[in-house]
C-alpha cells in the first residue's frame, strides 16, 4: 500500500513488544501457591522470560527498522 511511510518491520516489531509486555505482566497474576502451578526461576516464570526475549527482539528490530540503510559500493 503506497500511503504508508513506515518501515516494513515496524508493525511486527510493535506486535512483538506488545505481546511480550502483556505476557510478562499478566503472568504475575497467575497463582503460585497452588499445587502444580508454574515453576518459577529467580521469581519469574518461563513465559515471563519468553516475554523478555520478545521485547528485546522487537526493540532491536524496531531500532534496525529506522536505522538508515547504507550500502557500500
Amino acid at each position: 500500500f503506497g500511503g504508508s511511510r513506515l518501515p516494513a518491520r515496524f508493525y511486527s516489531s510493535v506486535v512483538f513488544i506488545w505481546y511480550g509486555l502483556t505476557r510478562f505482566f499478566l503472568d504475575f497474576l497467575r497463582a503460585s501457591d497452588l499445587p502444580g502451578s508454574d515453576a518459577r526461576y529467580w521469581g519469574l516464570t518461563v513465559a515471563q522470560y519468553f516475554g523478555i526475549v520478545l521485547i528485546i527482539i522487537g526493540a532491536s528490530n524496531l531500532f534496525y527498522a529506522f536505522k538508515p540503510f547504507r550500502r557500500k559500493i
